[in-house]
């Protein structure tokens, strides 16, 4: 299984998780995973939790911020089959009572935007890897917090939603750990 995390689960592992690992091995856990490659960070997820709460993520995980080589470039990243991909954006994705508000000059605009979100990253490194295969035995999922519900008011769809559009699998934040046999030691102090 190699898992791609977006920024609400590294924001929820940092905000919820980091403070009870006193003995550091969910980090130890977390920093291998990331340096075996089967948990990736994005650049465009890496520079989203640089500035939500406050870089929280790299204060509880620095080696996310200090070791370079466990962020994937995301530069020249395209979806295959870009007009059948823009068109699904468009047609599938969107929400069409946001989308109603807008010109078209600024729907153009916020697709453009919505099109270097993290989000947007990871779904088109998803599908370009399962285009090319090079998972191999491996599947990819994306690791995310987010809920399917459309509640923000955003031009385009959850997360989730979008996965399942796409046939990507979607795990959270406890689910994965529990699959890898990440316990949480809770200790109740005598009173």
């Amino acid at each position: 299984m190699v898992v791609v995390a977006d920024t609400c689960s590294l924001v929820a592992l940092s905000r919820y998780y980091s403070p009870f690992d006193n003995d550091n091995q969910l980090s130890g856990f977390l920093e291998k995973n990331f340096n075996s490659r089967k948990l990736l960070l994005l650049d465009s997820i890496h520079k989203e939790c640089s500035y939500i709460a406050q870089g929280l993520v790299f204060k509880n995980l620095p080696f996310l911020n200090s070791d370079k080589k466990l962020i994937i470039n995301t530069s020249s990243l395209v979806p295959p089959a870009p007009q059948r991909f823009s068109n699904q954006l468009d047609n599938n994705l969107a929400v069409m009572l946001e989308k109603k508000k807008m010109t078209e000059i600024q729907y153009i605009q916020a697709k453009q935007e919505f099109l270097e979100t993290g989000d947007a990253k990871i779904i088109i490194y998803a599908l370009n890897e399962r285009n090319k295969n090079s998972l191999l035995v491996e599947e990819l999922y994306v690791l995310t917090e987010e809920k399917k519900n459309q509640n923000d008011g955003k031009l385009f769809k959850k997360l989730p939603t979008i996965c399942e559009f796409f046939d990507i699998k979607v795990i959270t934040l406890p689910n994965y750990l529990k699959l890898n046999n990440i316990n949480i030691d809770w200790s109740i102090p005598d009173i």
